[in-house]
């Protein structure tokens, strides 16, 4: 066995340390939200409200369940993919034209 040197450590206060430690996660956190803006993952309040008001489909929030006959919904499912558009997206178009047709 070599000889083995004590290595001096120097001892940080605890406020030095949590200095430290504070520092390091604000860097992190600094980074972290460097990244999400450049990837478009995080906006701002203001961006994010802006949006949202500009917004033609704002946030969907009531659900509607319906039985349909196997043949109708077939046919409707196959007009839905050859527009390139999900069902869901399909009867949320079909509601949306009623409600406009039939507003007042």
């Amino acid at each position: 066995m070599g000889d083995m040197a004590k290595k001096k450590v120097e001892r940080k206060s605890l406020a030095e340390r949590e200095a430290e430690r504070e520092a390091r996660r604000q860097e992190i956190q600094n980074d972290n939200d460097t990244i999400a803006y450049i990837s478009g993952e995080k906006k701002t309040e203001e961006e994010t409200i802006a949006q949202y008001q500009r917004s033609k489909n704002p946030p969907r929030e009531k659900a509607i369940s319906a039985r349909v006959n196997g043949d109708i919904f077939d046919r409707f499912k196959a007009i839905c993919e050859a527009k390139n558009m999900t069902t869901n997206a399909g009867l949320n178009m079909l509601i949306a034209e009623y409600v406009r047709q039939n507003e007042n």
